[in-house]
């Protein structure tokens, strides 16, 4: 295998993990934005433990900076269990779980509306560090 080969995601590994809370007439638009990813990026990412560089790991201890963590309840790619630990890793985040979405927060009609509250919850943590 090649180390940095290109892979575009499956279609039906789409509809059972990222597009399933999504209308069924909804997911062929999104589909098709879905561009081929590399195999290495993802691995580093999801297997950054396993990596010799750890290119991907991330220091939580050096994070001191707000974080705002966001999680769909019907995500069937990452455990609410998962989603806990990574807020309790950064003591200064905000978890906030997002009802009825998935995986793919910003897809579909509330994507808009998850996007003002980010877009919010940033504005509000820009005013406290310019005072």
């Amino acid at each position: 295998m090649t180390r940095n080969r290109l892979q575009r995601p499956w279609h039906w590994i789409l509809n059972l993990s990222l597009l399933h809370d999504l209308p069924r007439t909804q997911r062929p638009q999104h589909y098709a934005s879905f561009v081929q990813d590399s195999v290495q990026c993802y691995i580093d990412i999801v297997f950054w433990f396993l990596q010799k560089h750890r290119r991907s790991a991330v220091t939580a201890d050096k994070i001191t900076c707000p974080v705002l963590v966001l999680s769909g309840c019907k995500d069937r790619l990452i455990r609410p269990g998962v989603i806990r630990k990574i807020a309790e890793r950064y003591p200064q985040s905000l978890l906030e779980w997002i009802p009825e979405r998935g995986h793919m927060l910003i897809l579909g009609e509330e994507g808009e509306a998850i996007g003002r509250r980010i877009v919010t919850w940033l504005a509000a943590h820009n005013k406290k560090n310019s005072l």
